[in-house]
């Protein structure tokens, strides 16, 4: 018997927040939010912070009560309404629930993402001595054809297309470090971007830059065994030579004011010339320095 399911999922970024609710749609304007859901019994809802409770209502229905958010901006608020099932690992000191949820016929494919994003979430921490500030966070797989994003970095509740973040017995290394840069990219901006983040869009780079490095950089610690330093610079490096060889080649930082483009913004420019960019930094003031002024950095929140 055919059993038809629905599902519900928001992906606000850049401006289509207040095609939900009414909002100042800025990246530099934060403020928390208390989110109720109501839901058909037979579903059940998520958000971005951890479920509080849980009370039946009338008609086959309840309402979702979830935690107060931390201020964040408009673009990050999310949530989540399906019959999904999920793997979870919950870590200690600090205590961190980390989850991984996807259809239930693909449930069997998300322990190495929760894996992967247990020993990025700890490398991460580390490495900026910055504890990730929620208790939970959730990787959401969704239908590759119902989600055009990719990924989306919603603080505490992450979204990726299914095929980013499933992982099987017959995959190999590549799709080892898939999973590994595309959940590093996505846990990376749960601080840069989303913990500290621009004023305006004018500025993407320093969101998608950091989270472009640091995959591949903290991923190089979470996951020595992939040689993801190394990787960098056959992959985002050369990709950044190339859009950079141009006459026309925008800056970095480049003005933008309508949504279209604010979406141009999202190019090699943003993610792969920010990084190298990032990266020469790195190299020219030394590791070291360069981590202890990350730390002043993050901060500074």
């Amino acid at each position: 018997m055919r059993v038809t399911c629905y599902l519900g999922l928001t992906q606000f970024e850049s401006v289509d927040a207040r095609t939900s609710f009414p909002c100042y749609d800025e990246p530099g304007i934060k403020t928390t939010y208390d989110i109720l859901i109501v839901c058909g019994i037979d579903y059940h809802a998520r958000s971005n912070a951890p479920l509080r409770g849980i009370q039946l209502l009338e008609g086959g229905k309840k309402i979702s009560t979830f935690a107060t958010t931390p201020r964040m901006q408009t673009y990050l608020v999310a949530w989540l309404v399906s019959d999904f099932k999920y793997e979870r690992e919950v870590l200690t000191d600090p205590q961190l629930a980390i989850a991984s949820w996807s259809k239930p016929s693909s449930v069997h494919l998300l322990s190495y993402s929760v894996d992967a994003s247990k020993r990025f979430m700890r490398a991460m921490e580390e490495y900026f001595d910055q504890l990730y500030s929620m208790s939970k966070i959730d990787n959401v797989a969704i239908k590759d054809e119902d989600y055009a994003a990719g990924a989306m970095e919603n603080w505490g509740l992450v979204t990726y297309k299914e095929s980013a973040i499933s992982y099987g017995p017959e995959d190999g290394e590549q799709r080892q470090i898939g999973v590994v840069t595309i959940v590093g990219h996505e846990f990376t901006h749960q601080f840069f971007g989303n913990l500290l983040a621009p004023k305006w869009w004018s500025y993407l780079w320093l969101n998608e830059g950091f989270a472009r490095l640091y995959q591949y950089y903290l991923g190089a610690i979470s996951h020595p065994e992939l040689q993801l330093r190394e990787r960098f610079v056959t992959g985002p490096f050369q990709t950044a030579l190339r859009a950079d060889n141009s006459l026309t080649v925008r800056p970095m930082t480049y003005y933008t004011e309508t949504r279209p483009s604010i979406s141009r913004l999202f190019d090699s420019i943003a993610y792969d010339k920010s990084a190298c960019v990032l990266r020469m930094m790195n190299y020219a003031l030394g590791e070291r320095t360069f981590q202890k002024g990350l730390r002043y950095y993050l901060q500074q929140k």
